[in-house]
């Protein structure tokens, strides 16, 4: 697998932090972090079990009831509320138009120097995605069986000279989909998948803290019940997504677990939502009452009510199949966007802003060298000008309680 490879085209500066990023109950104005030093540590692990939670059949009934404790706070900052970032941001040099589309950088995960016969990090060179985060590049490399694993922070402001500033490995973490990122009590932790190495049944999600990136540490780890490798896909944590405080996390045949995670360095598992039929959970996304949960490599998905946020509810209408298989799926400005695996890639765009009613919207093939993939990038990844779109106007009017509709 070759190391992470760049390309120019034509970026602007990076102004926000990190995507999924939110402000814990405790806080006050957001901070992007940075400052502090990172806790480090050992980190703790919760062993949870199957009895400690309820669980609901998405049949259009559901079994127990729901154990939230009440609001956690206003998650959201008022515009212009966040500190500055403490890193360069995104890419801030200018190019010629002979320059751009050409691959001028690669990264590869650990700090400069672990190269060759002697490297220490990332020797199976597995990368998935990256991620920007207060003013820096963050990359995760994980291979899916948990060896050998860690995260780098990078200088991105010259894409052609990416310079590492912070690395950690942690051998429990297992190939990471997505991450989220949510600030607790002034400090930023970030969670992905877990598989504790040389395990096949104990596996879930961990916790970084990451609130300076010179330094991250791991300081918890959750095992999921139901959690069975070496199958890459039946049984394991395939994606996270943090809408503080609540991680959502998709768990492939296993379905969607519910996680309280108002205290990172203590997770708990509070809810498990079963399909049924069994839905290949693999991409999950949240934006205030609205749950998407789209099969792994398959044309099923699914949008949950999570108006009560630890107890999801079906949508009436709103479970459909797409007309190809899709690798994965996002969701933004009211769309739901598939990266296509069958025929030869491409994307497919369906209308969800009437949740019990989705329509297909647009459906483009990729040609043999444009296949793309949303969410994971396996070993090339282009820069590209990005625009976040507010979800606010095109939501609002389908959900009952979201606090962005405010």
């Amino acid at each position: 697998m070759a190391p992470l490879c760049l390309a120019l085209s034509g970026c602007a500066g990076e102004e926000g932090g990190a995507s999924e990023a939110t402000e814990g109950a405790t806080t006050s104005a957001a901070s992007s972090g940075g400052a502090e030093a990172s806790s480090g540590g050992a980190a703790s692990t919760s062993e949870s079990a199957s009895g400690g939670a309820g669980t609901s059949t998405g049949a259009g009934t559901s079994e127990g009831t729901s154990e939230s404790e009440g609001p956690a706070g206003e998650p959201y900052p008022e515009p212009g509320a966040f500190e500055p970032n403490h890193g360069p941001g995104g890419p801030s040099v200018s190019f010629s138009p002979e320059q751009l589309y050409q691959r001028c950088a690669y990264l590869d995960g650990g700090m400069d120097g672990d190269v060759g016969a002697e490297e220490k990090h990332d020797t199976f060179e597995h990368h998935n995605m990256v991620a920007m985060f207060d003013g820096y590049l963050m990359m995760p490399w994980a291979p899916e069986f948990g060896l050998n694993s860690g995260i780098t922070f990078y200088e991105f402001n010259d894409p052609c000279a990416p310079k590492a500033i912070g690395n950690a490995q942690d051998n429990d973490m297992r190939e990471s989909h997505s991450v989220g990122f949510a600030q607790v009590d002034g400090r930023w932790y970030m969670v992905a998948d877990y598989l504790k190495n040389l395990s096949f049944t104990d596996g879930g999600i961990l916790f970084w803290d990451v609130t300076d990136p010179t330094a991250p540490a791991v300081v918890s780890k959750l095992t999921l019940p139901g959690f069975l490798y070496p199958d890459a896909y039946k049984l394991v944590t395939l994606s996270v997504f943090w809408q503080y405080p609540w991680v959502y996390v998709a768990g492939a045949d296993n379905g969607l677990y519910v996680v309280d995670a108002r205290d990172p360095r203590a997770p708990a598992l509070v809810h498990q939502y079963k399909f049924d039929p069994i839905l290949r959970a693999g991409q999950v996304s949240v934006v205030g009452d609205l749950l998407m949960v789209s099969a792994a490599e398959g044309t099923r998905t699914a949008l949950l009510d999570v108006s009560e946020p630890d107890f999801p509810q079906p949508i009436p209408g709103g479970d459909f199949a797409i007309p190809f298989e899709a690798y994965f799926a996002n969701l933004a400005g009211g769309y739901a966007f598939y990266a296509r695996k069958q025929g030869g890639g491409g994307l497919i765009i369906y209308d969800i802003r009437d949740p019990q009613a989705p329509a297909r919207r647009g459906n483009f093939r990729a040609t043999a060298t444009a296949a793309m993939s949303l969410s994971r990038t396996r070993s090339r990844s282009s820069v590209s000008r990005a625009s976040p779109r507010s979800m606010t106007s095109a939501i609002c009017p389908k959900l009952r309680r979201w606090r962005g509709c405010r």
